[in-house]
């Protein structure tokens, strides 16, 4: 079990629409220990350090559901380590990220599988069954986008918590500025990213650990569409993003419209598809 930051177990009031919400909250290492029956005291099973977690030998799969920023590269020692990797969607932050992890993933003879949530469950698989092309014939265009609209800001009612603070949370770990992944930088320096509970817990609003709504929300829509159209991978694709009427602080985009083409027309004898990145700009 790994995590950066202690945690927090206890009750609170979401006070918003004008109704009062009474919400559980569990989360961090210590309440993620308790809820999966380890020892906090364990230092080798319970660590802020992900690598302690890679040197166990009775360790055989990991499962990543960091950051995006740190994807790459903890997919990248999971399988240096000789396990079998679960990582969550974005399978990567960037497009060189995610060469690095194919290719290492094929030297490697382990099994990576990357986890959209919109395809694991009977809602997410049952549209893009009904729309395959041996039932809906010749595809060849597609168009997905997402929306949602909060006026407290796209990510900004994640909580804060005033149990976030330095002292419980490794920031120097979370940053990633020591780590490098296809050549870069895993993320800034805490000159560069200062602390504040903000950039934490809200770090989808910011563009150094996260894609925005790419690597979020639309990454469940682009998979669905490309299982429906039974491609692998697209002859062409559009992409646009910017921060539009920000006033949340947000640096990633928060609008972002994609749509794909295909080489051929599209048949039941197409490959299954395959997850990729999208690295958009500012």
């Amino acid at each position: 079990m790994c995590d950066v930051w202690d945690g927090l177990e206890d009750e609170y009031d979401v006070h918003f629409g004008g109704k009062v919400t009474r919400r559980r909250y569990s989360q961090g290492l210590y309440p993620s220990a308790r809820k999966c029956g380890l020892d906090r005291n364990d230092k080798k099973a319970v660590t802020k350090d992900y690598r302690v977690v890679l040197d166990r030998k009775d360790v055989d799969v990991v499962c990543v559901t960091t950051p995006d920023h740190w994807h790459g590269r903890m997919t990248l020692d999971a399988l240096a380590a000789g396990k079998d990797v679960f990582v969550e969607k974005p399978m990567t932050r960037t497009a060189e990220e995610a060469v690095a992890v194919v290719d290492a993933w094929k030297h490697s003879g382990r099994v990576v599988t990357v986890g959209v949530q919109s395809m694991a469950d009977a809602s997410g698989c049952a549209p893009s069954t009904r729309s395959a092309p041996a039932r809906s014939g010749t595809s060849r265009h597609a168009q997905t986008g997402f929306f949602r609209n909060d006026i407290r800001g796209q990510w900004r009612f994640y909580r804060l918590a005033k149990q976030m603070t330095p002292k419980t949370v490794d920031w120097d770990l979370f940053l990633g500025h020591q780590f490098e992944c296809a050549g870069s930088r895993v993320g800034p320096t805490p000159r560069e990213q200062p602390f504040d509970r903000a950039s934490f817990a809200q770090w989808r609003c910011l563009w150094p650990f996260s894609g925005g709504p790419f690597t979020d929300m639309l990454t469940h829509h682009i998979t669905r569409m490309s299982a429906a159209m039974g491609v692998r991978l697209p002859a062409r694709v559009t992409a646009g993003g910017g921060c539009t009427s920000n006033t949340t602080g947000a640096t990633c985009p928060t609008l972002a419209p994609w749509s794909r083409t295909t080489k051929k027309a599209v048949n039941s004898s197409s490959p299954r598809p395959r997850s990729a990145a999208i690295r958009s700009k500012r």
